[in-house]
């Protein structure tokens, strides 16, 4: 998987000469043995490609998340912060089944569902299974009410990495600042960035819902 880190290392390049203060943020890398001892209460194996991406950094550092102007529009979160996560949204999503007299047992969150990156009313998740190298990325949006289904978006972490890298190298993605703000903003040119995504992950059409997600 030398791919998704010569990927990651170009999205820190990136940083490093054109936003400086956010590619100070992040978190030292995890081992596989500190990787392996926060994930065991989880109820399946992450894919491979998520073990290689805390071992690159762990995520951006806790005061910083917020930041997300330095990740593609997207908060990168440490592991600790994704594990209790994931347990917080499976109660939540169970409490709600139950106030809602639903007489289901099913959660109305998957469980397999785990969460990587977020931002504002977006998160990005993946498919938690045994025996996998990769998984799927899908977007579930929170603040679209007309459509409240998770989509596809990237076909694999390691693909979602060279997106962002060629994003960011292109133009598409950019950063600036605005006047008051110690932090810079995020911005994007829609057309180009998504000509970007569809060349690298050219199977996810993302205005496609996935139904068998839900």
């Amino acid at each position: 998987m030398e791919e998704l880190t010569n990927a990651l290392e170009r999205i820190l390049k990136w940083m490093q000469k054109h936003d400086p203060q956010i590619a100070t943020i992040w978190q030292a890398e995890l081992s596989l043995s500190e990787i392996e001892e926060k994930v065991r209460l989880l109820p399946f194996r992450l894919p491979q490609e998520v073990y290689e991406l805390y071992q690159w950094r762990n995520g951006f550092i806790q005061r910083a998340q917020g930041w997300s102007q330095g990740w593609g529009g997207h908060d990168s979160y440490n592991l600790d912060f994704l594990i209790k996560n994931y347990f917080d949204s499976i109660n939540y999503s169970e409490e709600c089944v139950a106030f809602a007299n639903n007489s289901s047992s099913e959660s109305l969150r998957n469980p397999q569902w785990f969460s990587l990156f977020g931002h504002d009313k977006q998160d990005y998740f993946i498919i938690g299974e045994q025996k996998k190298q990769v998984s799927p990325v899908f977007c579930f949006d929170y603040g679209d009410w007309d459509d409240f289904r998770p989509k596809l978006k990237y076909s694999s972490l390691t693909s979602m990495m060279p997106t962002i890298a060629e994003c960011y190298e292109t133009g598409a993605y950019y950063h600036y600042k605005v006047e008051g703000r110690e932090i810079t903003s995020f911005g994007m040119n829609y057309p180009a960035a998504e000509s970007i995504r569809k060349k690298y992950n050219p199977d996810c059409e993302y205005d496609a819902p996935v139904e068998e997600l839900l």
